[in-house]
């Protein structure tokens, strides 16, 4: 392989590890960006920025959407601790497989009618910003299409484990 390709292989593998945590850690900083100089604004200057409220808004929206399919990806999304502590390690496995596989149902359920919902927010404009409301559920669209994603991947590498554990076993279970 030429160098520049190693080179896409490794920033293709960084994407994928850190994607929603740049734009979750982004998201952040720029709110905090955003307040604090609305903040200071109102404060120092008697001047009130008039974008920055529902600019935070949407960015905290997107945020939250993007962080579940950061949580499936680092297995924190469904867990019950308690019960989990007394599971074999295969049974955690099963269980994970089985809540993403009810994840990436739900989601491919609601993908659909996102996209519905978001072509008829084309002519909706937001009230203080220069761009349609469309703009913000294709986002939220975005972040439905990372959550299939990521249960997706998180299934085959369960299944993956599983087959290896069952390779040591003799039999599997996927």
């Amino acid at each position: 392989m030429s160098n520049e390709s190693n080179v896409v292989i490794r920033f293709l593998k960084w994407l994928d590890t850190y994607f929603e945590i740049v734009y979750i850690a982004g998201a952040i900083l720029s709110i905090t960006a955003v307040l604090t100089a609305q903040i200071i604004a109102r404060s120092i200057f008697g001047y009130s920025i008039l974008w920055s409220e529902e600019l935070c808004r949407h960015m905290f929206i997107i945020m939250g959407i993007w962080a579940f399919p950061l949580s499936i990806r680092e297995n924190t999304a469904i867990k019950f601790d308690i019960i989990m502590l007394k599971m074999s390690e295969k049974m955690k496995l099963i269980l994970s497989c089985f809540s993403n596989f009810l994840i990436a149902v739900y989601f491919s359920i609601l993908l659909p009618y996102g996209f519905k919902v978001t072509a008829s927010q084309a002519t909706t404009t937001s009230t203080a910003l220069p761009y349609a409301m469309s703009f913000i559920y294709m986002w939220l669209m975005v972040g439905t299409a990372l959550i299939l994603i990521r249960s997706v991947e998180v299934i085959v590498l369960n299944c993956i484990k599983l087959k290896r554990m069952s390779g040591k076993e003799g039999k599997s279970p996927c």
